[in-house]
């Protein structure tokens, strides 16, 4: 299934004319009698790795026996991947038969939402008759007016790291961020966050005591061994020893958070073993998060779509790839802090290759050329500006062929472009997924 099909003869606002909050989700809901409230949740907020912390906690639980849902966005390479069960993208009939079953159900009625609303609905819908046992939501934008914070009870509230990101609506300092993701803490329920600086985690405490909600931070000093090994990376925490299967130190932070949250599962009365942890941590998969997919040449494939997300990107090149030909393939979107992006990474590359990305916000190759050339000042890059992706690729083709010994390609800059890149990779490099 496609937005296009999805859309079709359900009430989606037009584009434009939504607004963040609740109202509009809680009436959608209450037409279904509120399948939400049947369903125990893990609700995660933050900017960056709320995805990654969710898939490791569902992986995790699916170890343990458990029927798990997991619900994110945005989607990478398919629709169907921001509803999964068991790590398994939801069926097309199954979405086709639950989108059947929602426009029967509000035939008649005045309500009229978002896309992502209506989307949410049917997420929870499908967790609720598909019979899971438990389920792990992230958070579409925000926190407190996110429609997945209609969740009045969740078994813990997970808080990832918060940078800034959607200013315009989020707000322009970390506390006025904080603020928002903070909206997800509920009462008498337990929170993890990130190790935070001091005026976000000030914000988070002072929501956690109105609420009466225990909150942890996770001890950033427990962490040790940090080490690669055969494309996983491992370390120690609290006297254990994990590896995992996601690659960057920030992973590692997520991966902290991710235990401390199956910590407080099983206190709610799931049965989660520490060794099921190891195995859900070394096992999980999370395409398109610095996501390792070809040696020779070796190719990383990163979502990094903001600034924070772009300097762990750099982090994590410069200690798995050091001192070696460096290729980078990017392409962004308009509203995004792109020169202040492109300021972490014009160095980390001895060549840059722009795309323009298929989106409506997306700045133009060409455009995102001239940029990094502004960036650089008088020490220039050497960029190239593709024609469209397949040249991209055949361009990286290239470059790979004419360097003598070990080199990196690296795709970066948006989830939008990755998606679209992603497959081509696999096409061009014959990459084993």
């Amino acid at each position: 299934m496609d937005y296009e099909e999805f859309e079709k003869d359900l009430p989606v606002l037009e584009r434009g004319k939504w607004t963040l909050g609740l109202d509009h989700i809680r009436d959608l809901m209450a037409v279904f009698d509120n399948p939400q409230d049947k369903l125990p949740t893990v609700h995660i907020a933050g900017t960056n790795g709320k995805g990654s912390t969710a898939s490791m906690i569902a992986r995790t639980l699916q170890l343990a026996g458990y029927k798990v849902g997991l619900y994110t966005s945005p989607s990478l390479v398919s629709f169907n991947e921001r509803i999964r069960i068991n790590g398994e993208n939801i069926a097309d009939e199954k979405l086709r038969a639950m989108k059947d079953y929602m426009k029967e159900k509000l035939a008649g009625t005045k309500i009229q939402c978002s896309e992502f609303e209506l989307f949410t609905a049917m997420a929870w819908l499908i967790f609720f008759h598909e019979d899971c046992d438990i389920i792990v939501l992230e958070v579409g934008l925000g926190g407190r007016l996110d429609a997945t914070n209609l969740v009045k009870s969740p078994l813990v509230s997970v808080i990832t790291k918060i940078a800034l990101d959607h200013e315009n609506i989020l707000g322009h300092t970390i506390s006025e961020i904080a603020k928002e993701k903070a909206g997800i803490i509920k009462y008498y329920t337990p929170v993890v966050v990130y190790p935070y600086p001091k005026e976000a985690i000030e914000v988070l405490s002072a929501s956690a005591e109105r609420q009466g909600a225990p909150l942890k931070t996770i001890d950033t000093a427990s962490i040790e061994n940090i080490y690669l090994e055969n494309r996983q990376q491992g370390f120690n925490y609290k006297g254990e020893d994990y590896q995992l299967n996601l690659l960057g130190k920030h992973q590692v932070l997520n991966a902290c958070l991710a235990i401390e949250a199956l910590a407080e599962i099983k206190r709610a009365g799931f049965n989660v073993e520490l060794k099921q942890i190891k195995e859900g941590l070394q096992t999980v998969s999370w395409p398109g998060r610095f996501e390792w997919v070809h040696q020779d040449p070796e190719i990383i494939i990163d979502g990094s779509h903001n600034l924070d997300g772009v300097r762990a990107m750099r982090h994590a090149v410069e200690d798995y790839f050091p001192n070696i030909p460096r290729l980078g393939i990017t392409g962004m979107l308009k509203d995004k802090d792109v020169y202040r992006m492109l300021g972490e990474v014009v160095h980390l590359f001895d060549e840059i290759v722009t795309i323009t990305p298929d989106s409506d916000r997306a700045m133009t190759a060409s455009e995102l050329t001239k940029a990094t050339h502004m960036v650089t000042g008088l020490q220039k890059v050497n960029t190239y500006t593709a024609q469209n992706n397949e040249d991209a690729m055949a361009y990286a083709r290239r470059w790979a062929d004419q360097q003598e010994g070990d080199c990196l390609i690296c795709v970066f800059g948006s989830l939008y472009l990755v998606g679209e890149l992603r497959e081509l990779v696999f096409e061009s490099f014959e990459a084993n997924q």
